[in-house]
């Protein structure tokens, strides 16, 4: 009896796919392989984790580094110089200080002085100065006081003592010493005239009064 041997068709389809993986040759190593040994030189260049002395100097940084990271915190300039916009009048004797009012920025170097008050951008060495001018005219024996008023440099200041005819005052304070960070400093006046007294923006002379600061370091 004859036999007849059947074979189905998807299994002759599936051997043919079969037969044609089994020809497949890659002539080509793809590329991204290739590239180990320069990657590895590149990570061996880099600078580890924690302290090392691999990082020699930092460029194009645009947030500058923190206390906390080594740095200040501050990346400059800074510096301010502002004038009274007008006089300051009504100030009275009461035994306290009164702020005084220096509200015409001639210059403000980032943006650190506003309301008559100077803000520290960083822990650091300041210089500051300020000069005030009394169009009430003092008595004999009266007094007219200016300081600066802030945690560090609070308390340091001048008084002028006014002896013989009465007249105007002039005084003028200066400070050079360390300030934290965000600490704030502002100009104020005390006297003992019996009456309120004026502050002169400008005398006669053109002399005016101004408050100023500056970053040293």
């Amino acid at each position: 009896m004859a036999t007849t041997n059947f074979v189905d068709e998807q299994t002759v389809i599936e051997a043919d796919w079969l037969n044609d993986v089994d020809e497949v040759v890659y002539t080509t190593v793809p590329s991204h392989t290739s590239s180990i040994a320069t990657n590895t030189t590149n990570i061996s260049n880099k600078a580890e984790k924690g302290a090392n002395s691999d990082i020699t100097s930092l460029t194009g940084l645009t947030t500058p580094l923190t206390t906390a990271q080594g740095g200040t915190g501050f990346a400059g300039p800074c510096g301010f110089y502002a004038n009274p916009t007008s006089d300051q009048t009504g100030i009275a004797t009461a035994g306290s200080w009164v702020n005084v009012d220096y509200g015409t920025e001639v210059y403000d170097l980032g943006t650190n002085f506003a309301s008559s008050t100077f803000t520290a951008p960083a822990s650091g060495y300041y210089t500051l100065s300020a000069s005030l001018i009394s169009g009430t005219s003092l008595n004999d024996g009266t007094f007219f006081s200016a300081r600066f008023n802030g945690s560090t440099v609070g308390g340091v200041g001048a008084t002028l003592i006014r002896q013989g005819a009465a007249g105007v005052g002039y005084i003028s304070i200066s400070w050079v010493g360390r300030l934290a960070l965000n600490e704030t400093v502002r100009v104020q006046v005390l006297h003992n005239l019996g009456s309120n007294i004026a502050l002169d923006a400008a005398d006669v002379s053109g002399n005016t009064m101004h408050f100023s600061g500056h970053r040293l370091g």
